[in-house]
């Protein structure tokens, strides 16, 4: 009697856990861009401040977890140290991988993008995200444009590489 509730714990569990982890995946919206989506002046997905500098050069400022070229900056992963997962484009020096830059229109990023996966406001903008999230967890990959509702004003790239 006590080997069959065993066995039958057991394969509860297993089954318990099998839900469990199609649960999250079931909550996870949006969808995944291809790694070439998160490739900025030359530099993947996933990289480190040792590979920046030297694709890039001396940054023109450099903080404890971050590296700008111009209107360019590497955010280094506090979660996933050394790599630098986050990119802030705040100008015209760069580009996404699909030739969206600050200043273009929303029409613009329509065109390259597509309708997006998720819209909501953030710090004053309105913002278009592309890629996946899931919702009220933080976990999110992807491209979010901050707009003015009518521009481009700010693009964050930011993925694990997951």
């Amino acid at each position: 009697m006590f080997k069959k509730f065993k066995t039958l714990a057991i394969l509860g569990t297993l089954a318990f856990t099998a839900l469990s982890a199609n649960q999250v995946d079931a909550h996870r919206l949006g969808h995944d861009l291809p790694d070439s989506d998160f490739v900025v002046a030359g530099i993947p997905r996933t990289s480190n401040a040792d590979a920046i500098r030297q694709s890039l050069g001396t940054p023109t400022s450099e903080g404890r977890f971050s590296l700008s070229y111009g209107g360019l900056t590497f955010y280094v992963s506090r979660q996933y140290y050394p790599d630098v997962i986050t990119k802030v484009i705040t100008n015209r020096d760069a580009a996404t991988a699909r030739g969206i830059s600050v200043g273009d229109t929303i029409r613009d990023v329509y065109n390259a993008y597509g309708s997006p996966d998720k819209t909501y406001s953030k710090g004053g903008y309105d913002i278009l995200f592309y890629g996946y999230y899931t919702p009220n967890s933080g976990d999110m990959a992807g491209i979010e444009f901050a707009t003015n509702g009518r521009y481009v004003q700010e693009i964050t790239i930011t993925g694990s590489g997951e």
